[in-house]
């Protein structure tokens, strides 16, 4: 049979070139692939590089305005590092690329440098433009806000005296001393408590009796604490408020005395009347004494009453009976609160039947005191007339020009918008007198007080009381929402600023007073306590600021280092706190003091004291949202980054651009209320 089979030589050849064409192709891909993973991871690396570098110039900058408080401009810029080699981490240079570095204040977070906003020029943006040989070229902001005193739970500028913290005193957050930092020796259990960081440009005394639970840092930087000067360009903002008005910018007075005339009264009034208390809904109101007398400040403050009526003569005196006659205590009787005042001057008969009748009500169940200018001070009053307004007489009180007081209506008079203020104590007529916060569109949340001032009430907003005199706690100061529960805008904080001092006033709500039994014509008088109608402690919700001293309440000046003027209280029940008999003062808050050379307890060896113990906590929201233009240390912290487009920049050009950062919120309503 013969062969079908043709011949097939030469076929072997292709399929091999075929496969050899397949194996270069698959080497070539790889080849390739392999090459553009390289000029990837090289784009990378480069872009890595620049952002690297671009940041590193912006921390730099920061570093260096920080440690030698480089002044920025209020408008413009400096250039900190003009087209300059890049130096690594041992000094060497790094080839091919240069760095150039910009900084300047970029104003608050709602406006330009110092003229719109509640927080000033407290940002600063640092610009970084880098360019490599080839042409690349990466540019990044940063954006970092200044650093507030409100962000310490402590701070001190100068720990002049002999004051230490003992034995279980606590810190609840950051703890900074530009001095020292002194404890009471021998704790052991408890200690001194730090919750949080600790530093100290000078040393601490007796270092063992502190916990100190993130450590402590000794021979730190020095922070530049804020001068009068400072306080005083917030005048103006509390001007920009109501011009040509001056609701926010208050005449107070009588400076450095421990007795201001005129007193800020905050609260929180429904006044759409919808029965939910909005964020805008806080308003303040002006108290103030009508002569600079004894008398009237007294009743102003609240303070004990050192009048005596003609005729009592030994049987009553001013140490044993200091409030024999007092307009701002009293009790309540048949359900209407009258004073001894009242009483004394209403009672018909003997001078001593009178005295006697006085004396019943101050030393029976449910006494109390009141602030000069409580409503409850004058049975008299309508629902909407608040006591002794600006255009009443001084009805009530014997001398017009030796005792008493006034409400001061709006300068501005009442607004459409606020007449209709609804509250349980005074509405209606009174809205005149209601100096809105929130829902002034112009408000900056600045009040200024030329002179001493004193505080109470009860805060919905956010405001800072500046005061070139003292400021005066007369009784607690509370915050609508609970501290530290709402760090937003909508949240409340208050900042307390003096030039001065801020004291704890020693006044009736506060402390215990004396007064002798009915009957008793000699002898010493028994302290009565609980006269607030909140007794358990008196307690502010505030980051007080002073450039001076935070101290309790005494006689004269200068300070002798005593707590109230009268020392020797016994410890009584409702009034104790760590062995002081006016009870425990607690700041929710943070403290600022320029000076600690007082304090606010003194204790006697004879086992009595004076004075208030202090236990204060720290709100956290000083840290990330303090209260309006409170102080900065001029210590700049990281905040944001931005990357920008180098063509884009390079086509603005950098004096336009932060002309624009610096003017881009400046508008400000024209709207007032």
């Amino acid at each position: 049979m013969q062969s079908v089979t043709k011949n097939e030589r030469g076929i072997a050849l292709i399929l091999a070139l075929l496969i050899t064409l397949a194996v270069a192709a698959m080497a070539m891909g790889g080849v390739m692939i392999a090459s553009s993973g390289n000029l990837t991871a090289r784009f990378a690396a480069k872009e890595a590089a620049l952002h690297s570098l671009a940041d590193g110039g912006i921390e730099i900058a920061r570093d260096s305005i920080n440690r030698v408080y480089t002044i920025l401009p209020d408008t413009g810029y400096i250039s900190m590092a003009p087209v300059s080699t890049i130096l690594d981490a041992q000094g060497g240079a790094i080839p091919g690329y240069t760095r150039t570095v910009y900084a300047g204040r970029t104003g608050g977070r709602t406006g330009g440098p110092a003229t719109s906003g509640q927080y000033g020029s407290n940002f600063m943006s640092v610009v970084s433009v880098i360019h490599d040989v080839r042409g690349a070229v990466a540019a990044r902001r940063g954006l970092f806000s200044q650093e507030s005193w409100s962000r310490f739970a402590v701070a001190i500028d100068n720990w002049s005296g002999g004051a230490v913290y003992g034995c279980a005193e606590s810190i609840s957050g950051p703890f900074h001393s530009n001095s020292g930092l002194k404890l009471q020796s021998g704790c052991s259990n408890p200690k001194v408590g730090f919750a949080g960081a600790v530093t100290v440009v000078g040393s601490i005394t007796n270092p063992g009796s502190g916990n100190f639970s993130k450590g402590y840092t000794t021979g730190a930087s020095a922070l530049a604490w804020p001068t009068p000067a400072q306080l005083g360009l917030m005048q103006q903002y509390a001007r920009d408020a109501d011009v040509p008005g001056g609701d926010y910018d208050i005449a107070g007075g009588n400076t450095g005395t421990n007795r201001p005339c005129t007193r800020l009264d905050f609260a929180v009034l429904d006044s759409n009347n919808d029965g939910v208390i909005q964020w805008d809904e806080g308003y303040v109101r002006v108290f103030r004494c009508i002569a600079v007398n004894e008398r009237s400040l007294a009743f102003v403050n609240g303070r004990r009453f050192d009048s005596m009526p003609a005729g009592v003569g030994t049987t009553a005196t001013i140490t044993d009976d200091p409030n024999l006659i007092s307009p701002n205590c009293g009790n309540y009787l048949g359900g209407t609160f009258t004073t001894a005042m009242a009483r004394y001057d209403g009672w018909v008969g003997t001078v001593a039947a009178k005295r006697d009748s006085s004396r019943s009500m101050l030393i029976a169940a449910g006494h109390r005191c009141f602030l000069g200018g409580d409503p409850r001070l004058n049975r008299a009053l309508s629902g909407d007339s608040l006591l002794l307004d600006s255009l009443a007489v001084n009805a009530g009180f014997p001398t017009v020009n030796q005792l008493g007081g006034k409400w001061i209506r709006r300068r501005l008079g009442a607004h459409s918008s606020v007449t209709t203020v609804r509250n349980t104590i005074a509405a209606g007529g009174d809205a005149e007198f209601w100096i809105p916060l929130g829902k002034n569109p112009n408000f900056k949340g600045v009040i200024y007080v030329t002179g001493d001032v004193a505080l109470s009430g009860r805060l919905r907003g956010r405001v800072s009381v500046v005061a070139t005199g003292n400021i005066l706690l007369q009784d607690d100061f509370r915050y609508w929402t609970t501290p530290g529960t709402d760090c937003s805008e909508t949240g409340d904080i208050f900042g307390a600023l003096a030039v001065g001092n801020v004291i704890i006033q020693d006044n009736n709500l506060q402390t215990p007073f004396r007064s002798r039994n009915v009957g008793a014509t000699t002898g010493t008088g028994t302290y009565r306590g609980l006269w607030d109608d909140t007794p358990a402690d008196e307690n502010y919700d505030m980051f007080l600021l002073t450039l001076n001293n935070w101290a309790g309440d005494i006689t004269g000046m200068p300070w002798y280092n005593l707590g109230p003027s009268s020392p020797g209280i016994p410890n009584i029940a409702g009034e104790q706190c760590g062995g002081a008999a006016s009870g425990c003062i607690r700041i929710t808050g943070g403290m600022s003091m320029g000076r600690v050379d007082y304090w606010t307890y003194y204790g006697l060896s004879s086992g009595n004291s004076s004075g208030w113990a202090e236990a204060h906590s720290y709100d956290v929201c000083g840290a990330s949202n303090p209260p309006p233009y409170f102080p900065t240390t001029g210590r700049y912290i990281k905040s944001r980054y931005y990357e920008l487009d180098p063509v884009w920049l390079n086509q603005t050009g950098i004096d336009n651009y932060f002309r624009e950062l610096q003017s881009r919120w400046s508008r400000q309503p024209t709207s007032m209320i």
